[in-house]
């Protein structure tokens, strides 16, 4: 889809039924890294310090800031009130508030770049990589990928393969994180439309003939270069696009 990334108005509202998916730029001026490093909580702060280098540092405390900055306006509270749970396999959820007691969100990022996604009442996954030359594309997918992803990826002509391949990656990242379940699924226990000539789709989940038709799956443009997958519980959703806004205390 082609989306309208549209600068939102100061008042944060999301009605049942919507999908708000916001970009934004992990690169930050120091201030900024610092002062969202304010926000966030004890075992936040140890995974930042986990990180080697100083870029990817500031990359994970600024995606976490401004993760806890859209949804603390969501919810009328402050950022670092916010608290966080976490599923079997990673997946974070609020620690429910009495506001919106079934926002559901999540976050993903790729280099500088960074995707969230929110809505009510519904799992939602995203997902996005940055395309670049990989010669063993077809490696990983004979590997990872299903049967039918396998030969659907090798009828295609090779000048199709790569954007294939960071669509199907995507697509596969997106399920995973909206069910919550990792790689506790494995990869190719599901297919989804990798060509760039057919619609987004979850076309089987293995074990569960009807899992298929309660996901929709869509594919994001969040810039130049960028392949991005959404995949939201249920169908029929509005999405909305949007751009974030600098930090702010």
């Amino acid at each position: 889809m082609q989306e309208a990334w549209q600068t939102p108005s100061a008042c944060r509202t999301l009605a049942f039924g919507e999908v708000h998916v916001w970009r934004f730029a992990l690169d930050r001026p120091a201030g900024i890294v610092r002062q969202v490093e304010t926000w966030l909580a004890a075992d936040e702060l140890e995974r930042a310090n986990r990180f080697s280098m100083t870029r990817l540092r500031d990359h994970y405390v600024v995606g976490r800031g401004i993760l806890r900055m859209l949804l603390a306006q969501y919810l009328g509270r402050r950022p670092a009130e916010l608290e966080f749970r976490y599923g079997p396999w990673g997946k974070p959820d609020l620690e429910r508030p009495r506001v919106i007691p079934s926002i559901q969100f999540n976050l993903a990022h790729s280099g500088p770049r960074g995707l969230l996604a929110v809505t009510i009442g519904y799992s939602i996954g995203v997902d996005l990589e940055h395309i670049r030359p990989l010669p063993d594309a077809g490696d990983i997918v004979s590997r990872f990928f299903s049967a039918a992803e396998i030969a659907e990826f090798l009828a295609l002509p090779e000048r199709l393969r790569l954007s294939a391949f960071f669509n199907g990656w995507t697509r596969k990242e997106a399920f995973l994180k909206a069910t919550g379940s990792g790689l506790a699924n494995s990869l190719d226990s599901f297919d989804v439309t990798l060509s760039p000539c057919l619609p987004p789709c979850l076309l089987r989940v293995a074990g569960h003939p009807s899992a298929a038709r309660r996901w929709s799956l869509y594919h994001l443009d969040p810039g130049p270069g960028v392949a991005g997958a959404l995949v939201v519980q249920g169908a029929g959703h509005q999405l909305r696009f949007f751009e974030a806004p600098d930090p702010e205390a």
